[in-house]
């Protein structure tokens, strides 16, 4: 059983980013965690075995930044997958995964949406970032419409990520349903 800070005490914060960890410093660092975290390892060469290691520590975190990274389409979906129903994870950031920026792969960053909305719908995710992952206007109103009646959601990130005139539509959509809520 994992153990939690008490009400309203900080969870620590754990930053690696930007090291040249690898799966297998990922999994060292992922076979130490006893204790609810905070982890950023944004830009440390986690790939499927790095996400698979952390995931097995799923119940000690509260944020995890996994940002520039080479998780490709199936750790996203191992991670959106495996936090549904975490309460205590309130913050994902997958911002800018190497292999799924850019135009070239628009229909696989789009086909992201789909284990992104699922993991808003049925999780305790206050926080997500997406940015540049080019999920475009399909992508990203999927991921929208996921957070509409989310009283609970203050920030959704999704810079750089392909988007036009229908996002625009739907967020006004969206901001005028929350009116006095925070995003």
């Amino acid at each position: 059983e994992p153990t939690l800070p008490r009400e309203g005490a900080p969870v620590p914060l754990l930053d690696l980013s930007d090291n040249a960890l690898k799966d297998a410093g990922v999994q060292l660092v992922a076979s130490h965690i006893c204790s609810c975290v905070r982890l950023r390892l944004r830009n440390v060469g986690c790939g499927k075995e790095g996400v698979r290691a952390l995931l097995q520590k799923k119940h000690f975190l509260a944020e995890l930044d996994l940002g520039s990274n080479p998780i490709g389409k199936f750790g996203v979906y191992d991670l959106c997958t495996a936090i549904q129903s975490e309460i205590r994870w309130v913050s994902l950031n997958i911002s800018y995964l190497e292999g799924l920026s850019g135009t070239a792969n628009a229909e696989m960053s789009a086909n992201l949406a789909t284990p992104i909305k699922s993991c808003l719908s049925n999780s305790g995710l206050r926080d997500l970032d997406c940015s540049g992952n080019g999920l475009g206007d399909t992508g990203a109103f999927e991921v929208v419409e996921a957070i509409r009646d989310r009283d609970t959601f203050e920030r959704l990130a999704m810079n750089n990520s392909g988007c036009g005139i229908l996002l625009a539509t739907v967020l006004k959509d969206v901001l005028a349903v929350r009116r006095g809520r925070a995003l």
